[in-house]
């Protein structure tokens, strides 16, 4: 079992954009979250190759509570009892960091059978993800 943990607030995979010239490029923001998921998971992976087979993964995003929140909200919130339901979505959350995590814990995100993924708010935003073998 790997298990991963990424500090800061999630960020959810943007499209692609075109250029005037039309090149197409990911923008610096989805870079950089990838960049932090991969370098958490190089460290998690200890210089072990990448998973072969199929792979189970999950993911709980944790989401900073917006300090402009009443104090009643932002307790609402760290108790569950209000959920995050802003973007980014759950989806383009997940597809960060499959994506990210291609070529260092396993070869493909395709090897991916089960995935469980949640979000919620929290004074510590973060993520963590679990992957092993199915």
């Amino acid at each position: 079992m790997i298990n991963i943990y990424v500090a800061g607030q999630p960020v959810g995979k943007a499209r692609p954009r075109v250029t005037r010239s039309g090149r197409v490029y990911t923008p610096n923001k989805t870079m950089k979250a990838e960049a932090s998921i991969q370098d958490a998971a190089r460290e998690a992976m200890h210089g072990q190759q990448p998973l072969e087979g199929p792979v189970y993964v999950s993911a709980a995003f944790n989401m900073q509570i917006p300090t402009s929140w009443t104090k009643g909200k932002q307790s609402k919130a760290r108790s569950d009892e209000l959920m995050p339901t802003a973007k980014p979505d759950l989806d383009n959350l997940a597809k960060t960091i499959l994506d990210a995590l291609n070529g260092i814990v396993y070869r493909d995100d395709s090897q991916v059978v089960q995935l469980a993924i949640s979000k919620r708010y929290s004074d510590e935003p973060g993520t963590f993800i679990t992957i092993r073998p199915a």
